[in-house]
């Protein structure tokens, strides 16, 4: 018996691409990719939110702890508070690269502003994206609806069956 490969092609369906270019407008060869038919992409960008927002109040905290500590010389360059702010905004880039990226997949955060780290990223993440949003149809309704038409079929309707069985317990009641 001869040894056979084979392959397979997937097609992506509902995909939005959104191609990476630089300042000069160049291709950078990335791109970030959204299945529109993800039912946790909304969910995604809210936790990607709230914990962005969660990491930056915790660095303002901590900023303002660390500033009203006494200081005392570290071993070589920095004081102990002046490390303790680097180790803090290191800690806190990591963890916001991290919140975006359980948004837009894996290296998403990279793929879009490379090594540059800001408590702003995420913002300014959201304003490059907002009129991408709009054509993607990023909406609570708009997912909803292409959900609802992605089982359109009625007999295989998942909510149309509970809907009918709902109604059906309702007049058996009565």
């Amino acid at each position: 018996m001869n040894n056979t490969v084979s392959s397979i092609t997937v097609k992506k369906k509902n995909v939005y691409t959104i191609k990476i270019m630089d300042e000069n407008g160049k291709y950078t060869g990335n791109k970030l990719e959204f299945k529109l038919d993800d039912v946790d992409l909304m969910l995604k960008l809210e936790k990607a939110a709230e914990e962005v927002d969660k990491i930056k109040n915790n660095i303002k905290m901590q900023q303002v702890i660390i500033s009203k500590r006494q200081d005392v010389p570290g071993k070589y360059v920095l004081s102990k508070n002046e490390q303790d702010l680097y180790n803090l905004y290191s800690n806190g880039y990591k963890n916001i690269r991290k919140a975006i990226d359980n948004f837009l997949g894996e290296n998403g955060c990279q793929k879009v502003f490379g090594d540059t780290n800001s408590l702003e990223m995420f913002d300014d993440l959201m304003e490059m994206l907002k009129p991408e949003f709009s054509k993607m149809g990023l909406s609570f309704e708009n997912l909803k609806n292409r959900i609802k038409s992605k089982y359109s079929d009625k007999k295989e309707n998942v909510i149309w069956y509970f809907q009918n069985m709902l109604k059906s317990m309702v007049k058996n009641i009565k």
